[in-house]
């Protein structure tokens, strides 16, 4: 079988390597992936000059298959071909090293990112959550959840997993996120009632009994003071916790102390003794 010899213009015997100018660089197996003059009205311009018998995934100056494809122009006829990096450093000597670099990288990053994709997809379907849950976790792009949980969602996301522990964590958030406007209008009547209700606090050294609804660290001149707001029924007292109480929020407690009035429904207490947990939250 006799092989017919090529005279065309590209071929290995007849091309000049000066006579040819770099396009651009693009990988065939991820379409879409472009170094260089990558926009799509260039592109249709060059296609429209490719020379006789050019294919994207066949070197035309070789006859190679290729994967990474340069576009050269030849400058004498404006036609087109398609080149492989091998022939472009060797033959050519253009300078597209970085343009095929950034190819490769692009295609290794992709790959990579499907990885990881694959990975998290099977981490959802191995994990006992409810649907919601699931939708959630799947939905990569979604901005709307309590912080913690779209933080570990991105984890899943950049990883390929997350734990039992992580995903019982979100479902929680989740739930809690779902009840709060009951929760917040259950609070609201709460607060409307007590105010409804609130009187003015007694003045002078009194016996105080109530509910610890908070505590916190109060900077002063003399250093730091933990303080409690105590709920006592119909009026609440915003005090230092005594020196030999230890006190949770939800907490029960009992005190002696100096009492002032500041307004309806709230006023402070000082210099409190007696104090003792009577019911721990």
């Amino acid at each position: 079988m006799t092989t017919k010899l090529r005279t065309d213009v590209h071929s290995p015997t007849n091309m000049d390597p000066a006579a040819y100018e770099y396009l651009y660089a693009y990988d065939s197996g991820a379409p879409g992936c472009l170094v260089g003059m990558a926009q799509s009205d260039i592109w249709h311009q060059w296609m429209s000059h490719l020379a006789p018998n050019a294919s994207s995934s066949q070197c035309t100056h070789c006859g190679a298959h290729i994967r990474y494809v340069a576009l050269l122009r030849h400058l004498p006829t404006g036609e087109v071909i398609y080149v492989g990096e091998t022939c472009l450093d060797g033959r050519f000597a253009l300078e597209s090293k970085a343009a095929f670099d950034a190819l490769r990288k692009a295609a290794q990053l992709d790959r990579e990112a499907q990885r990881i994709m694959t990975a998290a997809a099977e981490c959802i379907a191995s994990l006992e959550v409810s649907p919601e849950v699931a939708a959630f976790l799947a939905d990569k792009k979604g901005t709307v959840g309590h912080h913690i949980a779209l933080d570990i969602r991105s984890k899943l996301y950049r990883y390929g997993s997350i734990s039992a522990r992580q995903a019982d964590l979100v479902a929680k958030l989740m739930a809690d996120e779902a009840a709060r406007p009951a929760v917040e209008a259950a609070r609201a009547v709460v607060e409307t009632t007590r105010a409804a209700n609130a009187t003015m606090p007694p003045t002078g050294r009194v016996a105080v009994s109530g509910t610890v609804l908070s505590t916190r660290w109060q900077e002063s001149d003399y250093g730091s003071t933990l303080k409690m707001l105590v709920d006592v029924g119909t009026y609440r007292l915003w005090g230092s916790v005594p020196g030999a109480l230890s006190v949770n929020k939800g907490d029960t407690v009992s005190f002696m102390a100096q009492v002032e009035a500041k307004e309806v429904g709230f006023g402070f207490f000082r210099r409190p003794t007696q104090a003792k947990v009577l019911v721990a939250a």
